[in-house]
């Protein structure tokens, strides 16, 4: 039995039972990732959308997490192996363990997609604008 103290209080158990999960494509997954910059890891949720065999002792875990915040809704993708990658850890959880629903999430993409999408017209616009304005400028300094 292993035991580990969080916020002083002291917990026991099982290293093997707890470590040893079976997880296949498709399963809920939390992610902790180690940031190299900050002190404590961050907590996400996810799912495997691949298991892939590079190596028989070795394999690699390909899971989509989601980063939310109050503002930004964003989807990454993490490949997580037994020994290449330390900053990152998975553990297999409950269906119902999400942070944020369906209809929120699809809010805020949403939002990101419009965000987007203004932020091109700008762009074009500002070409546009380019072409049109700064092209007599060209223009002129070819006559010299």
């Amino acid at each position: 039995m292993k035991q580990i103290e969080v916020n002083g209080m002291v917990y026991e158990f099982d290293e093997k039972l707890l470590l040893k999960q079976e997880i296949r494509v498709g399963d809920n997954v939390q992610i902790l990732i180690k940031d190299a910059y900050s002190s404590r890891p961050d907590l996400y949720s996810g799912v495997v959308t691949q298991i892939l065999p590079f190596n028989e002792n070795n394999p690699a875990v390909e899971v989509m997490y989601i980063e939310n915040s109050y503002s930004d809704f964003q989807i990454k993708r993490r490949i997580i192996t037994n020994t290449s990658d330390e900053s990152a850890k998975i553990i297999k959880t409950d269906a119902g363990f999400l942070p944020f629903t369906k209809e929120s999430a699809i809010d805020m993409l949403d939002q990101n997609i419009r965000k987007k999408e203004q932020d091109l017209r700008e762009a074009k616009e500002k070409k546009e604008y380019f072409v049109r304005y700064f092209n007599k400028y060209f223009n002129a300094q070819e006559e010299k």
